[in-house]
């Protein structure tokens, strides 16, 4: 039994060894870390753009040519074909060395070479995936992860770096990109990641869809009565009375949009409850479904099903769209990424969805997050940097895979009106300005996770739709579920009850101010969603001097600020 227990250890030993032997990056010439993304065809374009981003920020190791040998030496090196790519994009005499064509007159020269090597990692871009991977200390260097909570939970159970000192360092912290994401890339005041593609939902417009009606085209910014007359009328001239609906006004619209253009988040001030019994909840509710079922404005599942059946569903919603079966589509500016595939262009206008009263949008984004775990942690910091810069902000103006990380690259003429798609001019800005004006992150509370909020919100809400509840039972239900849910997550960890009630504190002081009608301390507040409506209305502490004293009523809901000034370049959204 010693023998055959000692057998298999040298087996297994000799197993290990040449699975060692054989990654990549044992015989490398630059150290590779990996990427976890999905394997779109664009990720070969953001990784060769990464290397000779490296090159010419200085990210770089320069190698000093001066002889016939050390030519030889160079080019005889096994660097990869991405390396190699970028020696010879990224050099002036770079092609030359490596295809043995330097005049030797040339010499002495440099040539440079990236820190590090790019390699993508598709097969684990699942959350579970991730997360089990981290957990057993074999996860890839930098992961992407969505605005949807996956940051705030990696980096509340320790599996992501933090990268607040080196992002600050390397020029990509928060406050280069939009206000509104900021808590999106945050976790107890410390930055876990940078965005790769913000962006809005927004109305797209089908402007031949409008003229064959013969409906005028909507308004940049519309409250609801505007927007029920509008549907209606299209509703109206669009399908034949009596006949089946064929043809609706949008796709559908948000309901957490809308309900935040109320005055009404999910939780309070420091996200300790769940604040969603409310008649604005009700009213949402009721709206979503008159507009569905009443209104007729957007399909209900039975007749997308039998859009499916006639064979319409080719592309999803995008290919309605075009169809003409939708008026207008509810998406990001990341569709085009679909639109600018259709062998026909569409004239396109991009409107904001309806508000009821408090103009706002929600951002997000896909984000990249740095392995705790990483033993090239410097490197993979490097990759949150390549997301700040031009080369890559540049890149997304281009492909219209969302908004460019750095707004200022919003201002430029080929984001507003690109050459190739005149179609899409005036489009762009719309955009832009919510995203920079108005757009907050949703509210992440550090005590219950974002996806158990999301679980509540859609079993109610799907109840609501069915007629099991009313839009009244539903603002009920849905407050009760997500404090019951809180309460049970704080009853299984006495270290987050702790934290929790001291932040309890502070609402309590936050509560008795309001009643007061006393401005409150800044740091207090954390909801991002209470930030800025406190901000807007002037109901800090710091904007005192400015602000209208708070009377016994709750805050939020009594603002009534447009949420943007006006900004040139976005003009057309100001209207």
């Amino acid at each position: 039994m010693k023998v055959l227990f000692a057998t298999l250890l040298i087996v297994l030993g000799i197993a290990l060894a040449v699975t060692r032997l054989s990654e990549p990056e044992m015989h490398a010439e630059v150290p590779i870390i990996y990427w976890v993304i999905d394997p779109a065809p664009v990720r070969a374009e953001h990784i060769r753009l990464f290397e000779l981003w490296q090159i010419k920020s200085g990210h770089c190791t320069e190698h000093r040519i001066t002889s016939a040998a050390e030519l030889e030496a160079f080019r005889k090196r096994k660097w990869s074909p991405v390396i190699a790519t970028a020696i010879r994009e990224g050099n002036e005499h770079g092609a030359a060395v490596l295809d043995g064509k330097l005049p030797l007159a040339s010499l002495p020269l440099t040539i440079r070479v990236p820190k590090t090597e790019m390699s993508l990692d598709a097969s684990s871009n699942d959350m579970s995936k991730k997360i089990i991977q981290s957990v057993s200390g074999i996860a890839s260097d930098v992961m992407e992860v969505y605005s949807d909570g996956n940051v705030q939970f990696m980096a509340s159970g320790g599996l992501v770096a933090d990268v607040t000192e080196e992002a600050r360092r390397l020029g990509c912290g928060p406050d280069v990109t939009y206000p509104g994401m900021a808590a999106s890339m945050m976790y107890e005041g410390r930055q876990y990641s940078f965005p790769r593609n913000p962006g809005t939902w927004m109305l797209w417009v089908n402007k031949e869809t409008f003229a064959r009606y013969r409906q005028p085209l909507p308004p940049v910014r519309w409250g609801i009565e505007e927007f029920e007359q509008r549907g209606k009328a299209f509703m109206a001239a669009a399908n034949p009375p009596g006949g089946r609906r064929t043809v609706f006004f949008a796709n559908f619209t948000s309901p957490f949009m809308l309900r935040r253009t109320f005055g009404l988040d999910v939780f309070n001030e420091t996200m300790t409850r769940c604040i969603l019994n409310d008649p604005r909840t009700a009213r949402t509710y009721a709206l979503m479904k008159k507009w569905k079922d009443v209104d007729h404005l957007f399909p209900t599942s039975v007749e997308r099903a039998g859009f499916a059946t006639e064979g319409g569903m080719r592309g999803g919603d995008g290919q309605l769209f075009l169809d003409g079966r939708f008026g207008m589509m509810m998406s990001g500016r990341y569709q085009l990424m679909q639109f600018r595939l259709f062998e026909q262009p569409m004239q396109l206008a991009v409107v904001e969805a309806p508000n009821g009263g408090i103009p706002c949008n929600i951002i997000g984004s896909g984000e990249a997050t740095v392995y705790r775990g990483s033993k090239k942690l410097d490197l993979a910091t490097l990759f949150l940097a390549f997301y700040a810069s031009e080369d890559y902000s540049m890149q997304i103006v281009r492909d219209g895979d969302g908004l460019p990380p750095i707004p200022k690259y919003t201002m430029t003429e080929e984001y507003l009106r690109p050459k190739e798609y005149p179609n899409e001019w005036g489009c762009h800005e719309v955009f832009a300005a919510d995203a920079i004006h108005c757009a907050i992150s949703p509210s992440f509370s550090p005590f219950l996770q974002y996806n158990q909020v999301m679980q509540c919100e859609w079993t109610v809400s799907s109840a609501v739709d069915a007629d099991r509840m009313t839009p009244e039972e539903g603002a009920r239900e849905v407050e009760d579920r997500i404090n019951r849910k809180m309460a049970a997550n704080l009853a299984d960890n006495p270290a987050l009850k702790q934290k929790y009630d001291k932040v309890c504190a502070v609402q309590a002081r936050i509560d008795a101010y309001r009643r007061e009608g006393r401005p409150v301390p800044r740091p207090w507040v954390t909801n991002p969603y209470h930030q800025w409506l406190y901000e807007k209305n002037g109901w800090f502490e710091d904007l005192a001097e400015e602000s209208p004293r708070l009377t016994g009523a709750p805050p939020i809901g009594g603002g009534t600020v447009d949420c943007r000034p006006a900004v040139e370049s976005v003009g057309p959204c100001d209207s």
